[in-house]
């Protein structure tokens, strides 16, 4: 959409939220076994958003401030999204190549 309606000066961009406490959202989406501190403690930013969080992100992309972004997504979870890509898609054995023990390729690390 950004390269169609771009020429007709239209800006197209989204944002994608991550936990927001208090929201309906954050309240279905968590495990049940799973608790708001948890999820806290393992946040990079060591909390949870807030509902002014998306607010701000939104108002950013609506001003004058954001004049030359378009065909964006604005990532708006603190870091979450981040923390879960460092999960290691290779055993050990792959990424590290001088340990010559056996490993089983696909073992979860």
């Amino acid at each position: 959409m950004a390269l169609e309606w771009g020429p007709h000066q239209i800006r197209v961009n989204g944002v994608t939220p991550g936990p927001i406490g208090e929201t309906v959202g954050f309240a279905k989406l968590r495990p049940v076994d799973v608790s708001k501190e948890h999820i806290t403690r393992e946040m990079p930013l060591q909390r949870v958003g807030k509902i002014r969080d998306i607010e701000y992100a939104t108002l950013y992309l609506a001003s004058d401030a954001s004049n030359f972004v378009t065909g964006t997504i604005l990532l708006v979870d603190g870091g979450d999204a981040l923390r879960k890509s460092f999960i290691l898609p290779y055993p050990e054995s792959v990424l590290n190549p001088s340990d010559s023990s056996p490993k089983k390729i696909g073992a979860k690390l």
